[in-house]
C-alpha cells in the first residue's frame, strides 16, 4: 500500500472520550503480541496495589487457536468479540467502587490496531471494517481514557522469540510477517493517540526492573501530552 493510501486510512480511534475523574489512575500497557505486557502489568499491580485487568482469559484460548489456524475466515468475528469483551471490562472497571484505579495489560483502543492490520492484509473486508469502526466509535464515547499509555518497544523478532519461549499452543500460528504488520500499525496508532493521551515508550528489548519503570512513569505522569521515549 502506498504512503498516500496510508494517509487516507489512519488507525481510527474516535474521540472525544470521557476524561478520567481524579484521583483515579488508569494505566494501560501497549505493545505487540509477546512483548511482555502481562508480566509487567502484574508486577505493577503488586507494586502499586492496583487491580490488574487482563486481556486474555483461559476460556478464550480455543477461540484464538481457531483464529490463528484460519485468520481470513475468523478475523471479523474475533475482533468484534474482543472489542465487546474489552468494552464490558472497561465499563466494569469504571463502575468499580475502588476509586484508586487499575492497570490494563491491553486497552480497548488497541483493538483498532488489530482490526486495521487485518483489514489492510485482506482478512477483514471493507464493509466489515466500516461496521467495526462504527461500533467501536460508539463505545469509545462512553469510556474513560487511560491516565497514561505505557508502550513497550521491542522488535517483531524479539516478540516472536518470547512467544515461542512461553510455549502457548494457541499462539503457534503467529508468524513474523503478522508481527511486522502489527508493529507498523502501532506506530501509526501511537502518533494518533498521543494527541489525546500521555504516551511513554519504554525500551523493552530486555525486561526492566519494576522500580525503574514506576519511577519513569511518575516523572511523566503530569507532563504535557506527547510521546516520551525512555531508555534505561
Amino acid at each position: 500500500m502506498s504512503q498516500e493510501k496510508e494517509k487516507e486510512n489512519p488507525v481510527v480511534v474516535v474521540f472525544p472520550f470521557q476524561i478520567i475523574p481524579k484521583p483515579y489512575v488508569l494505566l494501560a500497557l501497549s505493545g505487540i503480541i509477546g512483548v511482555g505486557k502481562t508480566r509487567l502489568a502484574d508486577d505493577l499491580g503488586k507494586y502499586l496495589s492496583l487491580p490488574v485487568y487482563h486481556e486474555i482469559t483461559d476460556g478464550e484460548t480455543t477461540q484464538l487457536q481457531d483464529f490463528y489456524k484460519d485468520m481470513k475466515t475468523r478475523s471479523f468475528a474475533l475482533e468484534l468479540h474482543l472489542l465487546n469483551k474489552r468494552y464490558i471490562q472497561q465499563k466494569e472497571l469504571q463502575a468499580c467502587n475502588n476509586l484508586r484505579g487499575g492497570i490494563q495489560d491491553r486497552s480497548i483502543y488497541e483493538d483498532a490496531i488489530f482490526a486495521h492490520t487485518l483489514h489492510k492484509i485482506g482478512y477483514i473486508r471493507d464493509f466489515e471494517y466500516e461496521v467495526y469502526k462504527n461500533i467501536s466509535g460508539t463505545m469509545y464515547k462512553e469510556l474513560w481514557h487511560p491516565t497514561i499509555l505505557i508502550h513497550l518497544n521491542a522488535t517483531p523478532e524479539e516478540a516472536l522469540a518470547r512467544i515461542k519461549n512461553r510455549g502457548r499452543d494457541f499462539e503457534s500460528g503467529i508468524d513474523i510477517e503478522y508481527l511486522k504488520a502489527l508493529s507498523d500499525t502501532y506506530e501509526m496508532f501511537l502518533s494518533e493517540i498521543s494527541r489525546y493521551i500521555r504516551v511513554v515508550r519504554l525500551d523493552w528489548h530486555v525486561f526492566k526492573d519494576t522500580n525503574l519503570v514506576v519511577k519513569h512513569i511518575m516523572e511523566h505522569l503530569l507532563q504535557p501530552i506527547e510521546i516520551k521515549e525512555i531508555h534505561f
